[in-house]
């Protein structure tokens, strides 16, 4: 009878943890098919993350642009003119967008290494340059049209404590004597749109002329006359001087390098517009319905360098959506319907 009722207690304790690991296995396969659910949303979701950076990273492949009503009243008024598009072998070395001017970093207002002139004297220009080619040079521009706003820049300039450009640029000047002795104005001409700063590079090696002195120095060395040039420095100057001026362009006698236009469109108007090469934007004959991109923001390669080169011309229509596409290649803000 105790064998019997022991065999049956050790079957009923068998029996019993059967069922507890039979209990526990569904458990488990249960929590596992949670877990490999999980796992595959995760890679969903993973997925779905990368596809949405991956699209980002597309768009990071070019640059947003914003434009203000008023610049782009002055850039649909064709009144200005990026002078690349006019004279396409010119070397533009903008010194107040970079680094190497009398301030030593970059002024406000210059977005871009681009000149920009009136049509009317980007057009003076472009007769000047064909004959500085048949001489065997070619056009250096240091600075063309500039916004009042870098204006204001050089005179509150004046007024700090900053003189680290001194040895260079002006080491016989004081900066509180500046806008006394002319050097720098509270008003540019540069600012109307018809002077430019420019030297001479030879086009066969591709070397600057010797013009005796160094853009934006200030002092009697940047005088036309200076009385310590060598003769093939005066011969340079003389060559930039009476070529310029026969293509209407009037000098002054304290800068070698800086003429105006004598008959300037814009005599008593002083633009703010910034020097960008956004201003290469053409409207169509309807002036507030749609514009033909040519050069709106650079395309980036893969190394993410800026192709300056590059060029598209799509119509893109207005009020699509935030950040209208076209056909894969340029991106435009929509606030540019806002006109």
């Amino acid at each position: 009878m105790k064998k019997n009722n022991i065999k049956k207690l050790l079957h009923i304790i068998i029996t019993y943890f059967c069922l507890l690991y039979f209990c526990f296995f569904l458990v488990s396969c249960k929590n596992d098919t949670g877990i490999l659910t999980n796992n595959v949303m995760d890679k969903d979701i993973e997925s779905e993350n990368e596809e949405n950076e991956s699209k980002n990273d597309e768009s990071k492949e070019y640059i947003e642009i914003n434009l203000t009503t008023d610049d782009l009243n002055i850039y649909k008024s064709d009144k200005f003119v990026l002078l690349k598009n006019v004279i396409p072998n010119i070397y533009e070395s903008i010194k107040y967008y970079g680094y190497e001017n009398f301030i030593g970093k970059p002024i406000s207002g210059y977005e871009d290494n681009v000149a920009i002139l009136t049509k009317e004297a980007a057009d003076a220009l472009k007769k000047a340059n064909e004959e500085f080619n048949k001489l065997g040079f070619g056009i250096v521009i240091y600075d063309a049209y500039r916004p009042m706003r870098a204006v204001n820049e050089f005179v509150n300039w004046t007024e700090n404590e900053d003189t680290k450009m001194k040895q260079k640029f002006y080491p016989n000047v004081n900066k509180s004597d500046m806008i006394k002795n002319g050097y720098i104005s509270k008003k540019s001409g540069h600012s109307r749109g018809s002077t430019i700063d420019l030297s001479l590079y030879n086009l066969k090696n591709l070397n600057l002329l010797d013009m005796g002195g160094e853009f934006d120095y200030f002092g009697e060395k940047s005088h036309y006359d200076y009385k310590g040039l060598t003769l093939e420095q005066k011969e340079n100057r003389k060559i930039l001087r009476d070529t310029m001026v026969k293509y209407g362009f009037k000098p002054i006698s304290t800068e070698w390098w800086h003429f105006t236009l004598i008959d300037e469109p814009y005599k008593d108007e002083y633009f703010d517009f910034p020097v960008s090469k956004k201003l290469d934007v053409v409207f169509d004959e309807n002036k507030n319905k749609r514009i033909n991109i040519e050069v709106i923001g650079d395309y980036i390669d893969a190394d993410g360098n800026i192709d300056y080169n590059y060029k598209n011309k799509k119509y893109v229509n207005f009020g699509i959506e935030n950040l209208v596409k076209s056909e894969g290649e340029k991106y435009v803000n929509e606030d540019l319907k806002s006109i």
